[in-house]
């Protein structure tokens, strides 16, 4: 039996100042490990290439967005509180590295300098 790792799913912002791979990247340079959201459009999988469905006029956008631009987050129940502080951290620190403007009451200022990076990296749980 293999344990299920759950993620949280996040979409880079299309014309927002932001590459999938540079944050990606950014994240696992810094001990967590994002993954690509590969699916997809269903209906464009080979599988449903001769099962009846239904596509509407306009497309699946909202599904392609996803593709092209989604990530996974780790997120399990053997994550700590300091763990998913570390993932916001780690995303704080990709926007202020890229001198991009945080969201309101964002910190933005990355992770702590109190605890060095890879010592909180290998604390984090390989969730996948």
């Amino acid at each position: 039996m293999s344990a299920v790792a759950v993620g949280v799913g996040v979409v880079v912002r299309p014309g927002g100042g932001v590459r999938r791979a540079a944050l990606r990247g950014w994240m696992g340079g810094h001990g967590v490990d994002p993954r690509m959201v590969w699916t997809g459009t269903a209906a464009r999988q080979p599988a449903f290439r001769d099962v009846p469905h239904r596509v509407p006029a306009g497309g699946l956008p909202n599904a392609d967005r996803v593709m092209e631009w989604g990530l996974v987050l780790p997120n399990n129940h053997s994550m700590r509180d300091d763990d998913c502080e570390y993932i916001g951290e780690c995303l704080e620190g990709f926007v202020a590295d890229r001198g991009l403007a945080g969201t309101p009451g964002s910190r933005a200022r990355g992770p702590r300098a109190n605890t060095t990076m890879a010592a909180r990296a290998s604390r984090m749980p390989r969730v996948w």
